[in-house]
């Protein structure tokens, strides 16, 4: 933690990093019986805490993984970037297309190298399964480019990075009703529609919700006391105030 930062957060609970919170996530889920086909996370999360959670709630998972990350294979100590030359000089053909490894941690993975055309170097991920394919290793992670786009048009269509509430109770508000309006713009989208074209098309026309599916469960939210600048959102209308 840099110097002079406080160990507690703004509302006084005790300071957890970014692993801490994603396996208190994992946790959440876990609690819900909720199980997943595969956990997927980029190469800062391939960490101790959270491989030890996936172990234990016998989860799989697929992730990036880092060039100089140590392995070992055949007993002997290994990095995903050196197989990769090895096949590219033809010294071993063979591994070209995965490999398999043993991860600390964890045990048996799958690595593999994939490389876009605008890129010199390739990308290596790793899946927790060694038994599976290289298709099935890319298919699972390539799940992972649609959860980017869903955060990228939260924050830039639908005010995702906007709240500026204090009150942990109000940004759990604030980030229910973001997704709650993406979800509503993807509903609305046409076929070929952008999220954005969707917006704009919206942002024209008033929108009344007729009905609200289990009513109690909708928790209040006090009207704002000042004035904030109008953006080109769609005006939601409850059927109360209609």
């Amino acid at each position: 933690m840099p110097k002079g930062h406080s160990k507690e957060a703004f509302d006084g609970s005790p300071f957890r990093t970014k692993l801490e919170l994603a396996v208190e996530m994992l946790d959440w889920t876990r609690q819900r019986d909720f199980t997943p086909t595969a956990v997927l996370f980029d190469a800062y999360y391939l960490a101790k805490p959270v491989l030890k959670f996936l172990k234990k709630a016998k989860w799989q998972w697929v992730s990036r993984i880092k060039g100089n990350r140590n392995l070992k294979r055949d007993r002997s100590k290994f990095q995903p970037k050196q197989w990769t030359e090895l096949a590219r000089s033809g010294q071993a053909p063979n591994l070209a297309r995965s490999v398999k490894a043993t991860l600390n941690g964890w045990g048996g993975v799958r690595i593999i190298a994939v490389r876009r055309r605008s890129e010199q170097e390739p990308r290596f991920l790793v899946g927790s399964n060694p038994e599976w394919g290289r298709g099935t290793i890319e298919r699972l992670y390539g799940y992972r480019w649609d959860i980017e786009v869903a955060f990228r048009n939260s924050r830039q269509l639908v005010g995702l990075n906007d709240c500026q509430c204090r009150i942990f109770g109000a940004q759990q508000n604030h980030v229910a009703l973001v997704f709650l309006s993406y979800l509503f713009v993807l509903a609305q989208s046409k076929a070929d529609d952008t999220a954005g074209n969707t917006l704009n098309r919206l942002a024209h026309q008033p929108i009344v919700i007729q009905a609200v599916p289990s009513i109690h469960t909708v928790r209040p939210i006090k009207l704002e006391r000042r004035k904030r600048k109008r953006h080109a959102h769609p005006t939601i209308i409850s059927a109360d105030s209609a």
